[in-house]
C-alpha cells in the first residue's frame, strides 16, 4: 500500500522551477517592464540581501540576470551607488 500520491499535469507544472525567474510587470497606463530579486550577499546581521533589479526589455533583463547572478557567486558584484565618481576620488 503505497501513500505516494501522482500528481496531475496542471500541479506538476506548477511545481517546475524556472530557469531565470523573470517576471513581466505591465503598468496601469500600459509600459512592459521586466523584473527579478537575487540573492547579492549578506547583511551586516547575517541575514541574507536580495535585491530587486528591474529592465525595459527582457532581453536586457536576461542579461543583467545571469551578470550579477555570476559575479555574487564569484564574489566580485558590487552594488551601484548614486554618488559620482569624482566624489569618491576627491575625497581619497
Amino acid at each position: 500500500m503505497s501513500t505516494d500520491k501522482q500528481l496531475s499535469e496542471p500541479e506538476q507544472a506548477s511545481r517546475t522551477r524556472r530557469a531565470e525567474p523573470i517576471t513581466q510587470h505591465i503598468a496601469k497606463n500600459g509600459t512592459v517592464s521586466y523584473w527579478f530579486q537575487a540573492d547579492v550577499g549578506t547583511k551586516p546581521d547575517g541575514s541574507r540581501d536580495r535585491r530587486r533589479f528591474t529592465y525595459r526589455t527582457k532581453a536586457e533583463a536576461r542579461r543583467e540576470f545571469r551578470r550579477i547572478t555570476s559575479e555574487v557567486a564569484a564574489g566580485i558584484y558590487t552594488r551601484r551607488t548614486a554618488s559620482p565618481l569624482t566624489t569618491h576620488a576627491t575625497n581619497g
